[in-house]
């Protein structure tokens, strides 16, 4: 046999094996599940309203862990739903729900993945039942996990809530009145600004003329303080000239200090004080007199 020939076969026999090994990979890799669980399993119906991949055989898992397999998957009589019977450890609790997720984009084999009702925060309660029925929900590839779907199921619903928000022709008018209203009090406050700039000129104006005028007053009080001082001087000169001449006066020096200090002028005065009032009493009598009996001349 030729070189040629012989190479030929050899790669369509490994052409032959690669195709059976690919087809053994699509029809059984979703089957290998250990047929034989440890402890007591019971028969439990799902149902669904499709089961794309699922066969006879496959998985059913519980967090990760392969808990039973599926015996039969076959249409209901009303062509609605699936019913997938199932052999599943019994010790599982009994608030569980199943989710059909495809397991390889390549082969299309899914497995059924037990969960509990209620959310991550559900807890585990009561056991399954045999002959018990669960639903199912048929989820394709589902890459993403359910906490992170309702996360964004939560954003969905958030946006959605918001765009009703923004699109409610009311929010726009009130939308658009509070925006007037801003621009309304922004006029306002640049208005009162300039204002303000206003009155803080006419301010600094006007305490600059209270300045000139505070100056103008000081420099008139310094005036009429020297002016006072000059006359207190005047009137202290005055006062010491009086202060010395009244020293004179008791010390008997100059003519008034005479005047009042010689005891004879003194007596002098009073004696001429006597004999002044005694004439006028002599003289009031004769004119008295002169009224009662009139006036009479001797004539030689």
């Amino acid at each position: 046999m030729s070189p040629n020939r012989r190479n030929l076969l050899v790669g369509i026999t490994v052409m032959v094996g690669l195709v059976g090994l690919a087809t053994m990979l699509i029809k059984f890799g979703g089957t290998t599940v250990e047929f034989i669980h440890g402890g007591e399993q019971v028969k439990v119906q799902l149902i669904s309203d499709r089961a794309d991949g699922l066969t006879e055989g496959a998985q059913v898992l519980y967090r990760g862990v392969s808990v039973g397999r599926v015996t039969s998957v076959r249409r209901d009589n009303n062509n609605l739903d699936v019913i997938i019977d199932t052999l599943i450890a019994s010790n599982l609790p009994g608030n569980v729900t199943g989710r059909i997720r495809t397991l390889s984009l390549v082969s299309g084999i899914s497995a059924i993945e037990l969960e509990l009702t209620g959310g991550i925060d559900a807890k585990p309660e009561g056991t399954l039942p045999d002959g018990g029925k669960l639903p199912a929900k048929f989820v394709g590839v589902d890459l993403i996990p359910p906490e992170i779907t309702a996360e964004l199921s939560s954003a969905g619903d958030l946006i959605k809530g918001l765009n009703s928000y923004v699109n409610d022709p009311t929010i726009h008018q009130n939308l658009q009145a509070s925006i007037e209203s801003i621009h309304d009090i922004t006029e306002k406050v640049r208005h009162f600004s300039d204002r303000l700039d206003k009155i803080s000129d006419e301010a600094n104006s006007t305490l600059t003329d209270t300045h000139a005028a505070v100056r103008a007053t000081q420099a008139d009080v310094d005036k009429l303080s020297r002016q006072i001082d000059d006359r207190m001087l005047q009137i202290s000169k005055s006062l010491d000239t009086f202060e010395s001449i009244t020293n004179k006066i008791n010390k008997g020096q100059g003519t008034a200090g005479l005047l009042l200090n010689d005891p004879k002028l003194y007596d002098s005065l009073v004696e001429n004080s006597r004999q002044l009032n005694l004439t006028i009493a002599d003289l009031k009598r004769l004119i008295e007199q002169w009224e009662q009996e009139g006036v009479s001349f001797k004539l030689k």
